[in-house]
C-alpha cells in the first residue's frame, strides 16, 4: 500500500509538473507575441518620428544657412510673413501720402502724379507678394513631401527580421499618409509695428496680447485697398536672445490643421502602417497604425534691429 501511494504522488507531480510547463509555455508565447507587437510598433513610431522631424525642418528652412543665400534656404516663412506685413505698413503710407497730396498740394499736379504712382506701386507689390506666398506654399510643402518619401524609401530597404515575428516594410497611410498643418495656439513671428504707421485701430483685430500678429487671419486694410490680402503663418518667433527654437516633435494635442487651405504650414503629420504577423504558436496578423507630428524652426529675429530696413523704408 506504502509503495502504491508513493507511485501515485510521483504521478501526480508529474502531471503538476506538465501542467506548469505547458502554462509557462502558453505564457511564454503570449508574452513574446505581445512584446513583439510592442517591439514593432516602437520601431514604426521612430520611423514616423524621424520622417515627421525631416519633413517640418524643410518647411521654413534650415536656420543654419545665410538669409543672403535667398529666400530658398533660411527662415523663407519667417522672412515671408515679415515681408507681407511690411508691404501692408507701405501701402497704408501710400494712400495717406496721396490723401495729404490732393488736400494740401491740390494746384500741383506733378505731385499728385507721383504719389498715385508710389501707391500703384505698393499695390502692386502686395499682389505681388500674396503670388509668392501661395508659390511658397506649394514649393515648401512639395519639398517636405519629397523628403519624406525619399527616407520612407531608404527605411523601407531596411527590414527587421526576428524568428517569432515578421513585419512588412512601412508605408504611408493611404488617405492621410502626409499632412500639413500648424502648432495649435501659436501667433506668427511678427510683431505689431510701431505706433507711426498709424495702423493701431485696424490692428486690434489682428494683434494678439503677445503683440505679434495672429496667425490665419487676413489682415486687410480699411478703405480703397480693402481687396489686398495680407496672410501670416503661424511661426514661433526668436526669444529676446535671439535664439531660434529648432525643428521639434509635438503632440497630436497640439497639431491643428491651418485655418485657411492656402495658408503657410508650420508643422507636419506622418501616418505609417506597418503588417506585422507573429508565428510562435498561432499564427496572427495584425496591422499597426502611428503618428509623428513635427513642427518647423523658429523664425529668426528680423526685426529686433530695424535697422536693415531703413533704405526699403527711405
Amino acid at each position: 500500500m506504502m509503495k502504491k501511494s508513493r507511485r501515485n504522488n510521483r504521478g501526480n507531480m508529474i502531471i503538476i509538473v506538465a501542467v506548469v510547463l505547458c502554462l509557462t509555455a502558453m505564457a511564454l508565447i503570449v508574452g513574446m507575441s505581445f512584446g513583439g507587437l510592442y517591439f514593432a510598433q516602437n520601431i514604426l513610431q521612430n520611423y514616423a518620428n524621424e520622417l515627421a522631424l525631416n519633413g517640418a525642418t524643410v518647411l521654413n528652412g534650415s536656420d543654419t544657412a545665410e538669409l543672403s543665400q535667398g529666400i530658398n534656404t533660411a527662415n523663407r516663412e519667417g522672412q515671408m510673413n515679415d515681408m507681407i506685413m511690411r508691404t501692408r505698413e507701405l501701402v497704408r503710407d501710400s494712400r495717406e501720402n496721396m490723401d495729404l497730396t490732393e488736400q494740401e498740394i491740390q494746384n500741383n499736379a506733378g505731385f499728385r502724379s507721383l504719389s498715385d504712382q508710389l501707391l500703384e506701386e505698393a499695390t502692386e507689390s502686395a499682389k505681388a507678394m500674396e503670388v509668392e506666398r501661395k508659390r511658397l506654399k506649394r514649393v515648401s510643402e512639395q519639398e517636405a513631401t519629397d523628403l519624406i518619401k525619399n527616407r520612407l524609401a531608404t527605411i523601407s530597404k531596411m527590414n527587421v527580421k526576428l524568428p517569432w515575428i515578421q513585419m512588412s516594410s512601412p508605408r504611408l497611410f493611404r488617405l492621410k499618409g502626409i499632412v500639413f498643418g500648424q502648432v495649435r495656439g501659436m501667433h506668427s513671428n511678427v510683431e505689431q509695428l510701431s505706433e507711426a504707421n498709424n495702423l493701431q485701430r485696424e490692428d486690434q483685430n489682428y494683434v494678439a496680447a503677445n503683440k505679434h500678429y495672429n496667425a490665419g487671419t487676413n489682415a486687410r486694410l480699411e478703405g480703397p485697398e480693402a481687396n489686398l490680402d495680407f496672410k501670416v503663418s503661424s511661426l514661433q518667433p526668436a526669444s529676446l536672445t535671439k535664439e531660434v527654437a529648432p525643428a521639434r516633435l509635438i503632440l497630436p494635442s497640439s497639431f491643428a490643421l491651418t485655418k485657411g487651405a492656402d495658408d503657410l504650414s508650420s508643422a507636419v503629420q506622418v501616418s505609417l502602417i506597418m503588417d506585422v504577423r507573429t508565428t510562435i504558436g498561432a499564427v496572427t496578423d495584425h496591422q499597426i497604425m502611428v503618428r509623428g507630428i513635427a513642427t518647423t524652426t523658429g523664425a529668426s529675429a528680423l526685426r529686433r534691429d530695424d535697422s536693415e530696413f531703413t533704405t526699403f523704408e527711405q
